[in-house]
């Protein structure tokens, strides 16, 4: 092998090897789900094509849900470090459409997506 086309596959080598630990190092988003702290009343959530769930405290509601609450009812959800609780009110429909997390070493940055259908929603970050 001549020492120009040995240097060129050294060069073609590192840039590989460089690639793949940049791209092992990268932070990655991760999908998540919404934990339950409480709920009050009879609150169910859907996901499309199956029968509704009854949401009790402790509960990871997935990202696609959608959370019914009727009236009286209330589930209060924690969406994660930096993203914070959100309470779904009495008579509210809440699709959680997305819920990501990236890590940077020194903080969470955060990605939340949530379609009110109806009634109300109060957050505390």
């Amino acid at each position: 092998m001549k020492t120009s086309q040995f240097v060129s596959f050294l060069r073609s080598l590192i840039v590989a090897s460089s690639l793949v630990v940049a791209l092992q190092q990268a932070p990655a988003a991760t999908p998540r789900g919404a934990q339950v702290q409480s709920v009050s009343g009879g609150a169910t959530y859907t996901i499309p094509g199956q029968p509704p769930v009854s949401i009790q405290p402790g509960a990871i509601i997935p990202e696609g849900a959608t959370i019914n609450t009727p009236p009286g009812a209330t589930v209060d959800l924690f969406l994660g470090r930096g993203a914070g609780v959100v309470r779904v009110t009495q008579d509210s429909s809440v699709r959680i459409d997305s819920l990501e997390a990236t890590e940077t070493g020194s903080e969470t940055i955060t990605r939340t997506l949530l379609t009110l259908e109806r009634g109300e929603v109060l957050g505390r970050v």
